[in-house]
């Protein structure tokens, strides 16, 4: 029911929360009210505080590589840059991801966890678990009968990656099932 004195030009529409790209009014970048403004001041903080982050592991990189001391001196500085540089976009990401509102996203799906590819992560991702705790218990079986000595940062890179590969190959079943 509309009052008599309000006109067409008085309503203001709020954004939609829709999933339909043609009915969605929302930013593709979305808005951050911890912020206080728009998708501009989002996006910018995002990008200061995300290149912040990525100098900060580049200086950490540079430390760590400058007191395990190289026969090129070089090497520690080019070493911070490379992570510096390789870590820009996902620092800029991570802080979007912290400080940008779901509900201000165009496309984003209310409750992430009711959705079909949530269940399908979770049922990957709690396999991947009990698949490391099964490679884990028969490695150090193996590992200790035949006597062997192993380098933990190998071991742990192999173990990460293993996980990452079972997740993937369990959630890309999962997903061709149905």
């Amino acid at each position: 029911m509309t009052s008599p004195h309000r006109t067409d030009d008085d309503v203001v529409e709020t954004p939609r929360t829709t999933t339909d790209p043609r009915r969605d009014a929302r930013s593709s970048w979305g808005r951050s009210a911890r912020l206080g403004g728009g998708t501009g001041r989002l996006i910018a903080v995002s990008l200061l505080l995300g290149t912040l982050l990525a100098a900060l592991i580049g200086v950490i990189a540079y430390g760590l590589a400058a007191t395990a001391g190289h026969e090129d001196p070089r090497a520690p500085l080019l070493l911070g840059m490379i992570m510096t540089a390789t870590s820009l976009a996902p620092g800029w990401a991570v802080v979007w991801a912290l400080l940008v509102d779901r509900d201000t996203v165009r496309g984003a799906v209310r409750n992430t966890e009711d959705t079909v590819e949530g269940r399908w992560y979770e049922k990957a991702t709690s396999g991947a678990f009990h698949d490391l705790l099964v490679l884990l218990g028969l490695g150090a079986v193996v590992v200790n009968l035949a006597g062997w000595q192993v380098d933990t940062g190998l071991l742990a890179a192999g173990l990460v990656l293993f996980m990452m590969l079972s997740v993937a190959v369990r959630y890309l079943l999962l997903k061709r099932r149905g």
